[in-house]
């Protein structure tokens, strides 16, 4: 994400801010992740990506992409100034739009075509005015933009947004196989599905999703015994949790409880 825009540098290096999805675009997109950035000169970071199981349509100051999701921990790197109109979009519709299976650029990203909405929305983000006003009209633009290039979604389409809804919403799914029968499906027929709307697999899923859930509570419980949360998200041994943990968060379990402890 290195970019380097026209912004001047801001009160602080990173302005980050998420927007809920509404109305018709709640269907396609999960939620907006608006950033702005400015670093002094030989300034910069390493930010670390929370990798969800859906693409990402990004638009920058030079470039627009949809990025799939990724196996391994994402970091982006920022320099400079700049900005970056992300949209975190429901698990169909990465495929919609890139007309081709996820598992064909999982990890990766293809470019989406300059057009008049993608300037539109560049301009709005980088024009007058306070960001909450400009993040609002940026917005407005990508979802008019939006309903022209998605096809009706599919019955395919929708059982996929249902099964990713599940895996997030649900802690007690652990086993593919469960995931499987609660929509009434095989295990490989499942699996092809989200080979072709993820690019990864039933298993990641769950998986990431349990990561998730451990970070949330060592957030919130950072005293937690730390083995006994790994046989809770069912880990035979802390070593395993440990290193999926790191993979898929950044830190280690361990480092990231003491970071919650000393905040």
């Amino acid at each position: 994400m290195v970019s380097r825009g026209p912004l001047a540098a801001l009160d602080r290096p990173i302005d980050f801010r998420r927007y809920p999805a509404s109305g018709r675009a709640a269907a396609l997109v999960r939620h907006y992740w608006l950033v702005e950035y400015g670093f002094p000169p030989e300034g910069g970071t390493d930010v670390p990506i929370l990798v969800y199981p859906a693409c990402n349509l990004v638009i920058e100051h030079d470039k627009a992409r949809l990025y799939a999701p990724s196996p391994r921990l994402a970091v982006q790197h920022l320099e400079g100034a700049g900005i970056a109109f992300g949209v975190l979009l429901q698990v169909a519709t990465g495929s919609r739009l890139a007309a081709r299976p996820v598992d064909e650029f999982v990890g990766d990203s293809i470019a989406i075509g300059e057009n008049p909405a993608v300037a539109r929305v560049r301009a709005l983000m980088q024009g007058p005015g306070d960001a909450a006003t400009r993040h609002a009209a940026a917005i407005a633009a990508f979802e008019d933009w939006l309903a022209q290039p998605v096809p009706s979604l599919t019955d395919d389409d929708l059982l996929m947004n249902e099964v990713a809804a599940a895996v997030e919403a649900d802690s007690t799914l652990m086993r593919v196989d469960e995931l499987a029968a609660r929509f009434g499906l095989t295990t490989r027929r499942l699996e092809r599905l989200v080979a072709r709307y993820v690019g990864l697999t039933p298993k990641w899923m769950i998986q990431r999703r349990r990561l998730q859930e451990a970070a949330a509570r060592l957030r919130s419980e950072p005293a937690t015994e730390l083995s006994t949360l790994a046989a809770e998200l069912g880990y035979a041994d802390y070593a395993h949790f440990s290193r999926d943990f790191a993979a898929t968060v950044g830190p280690t379990p361990r480092e990231f409880a003491a970071a919650a402890r000393a905040e």
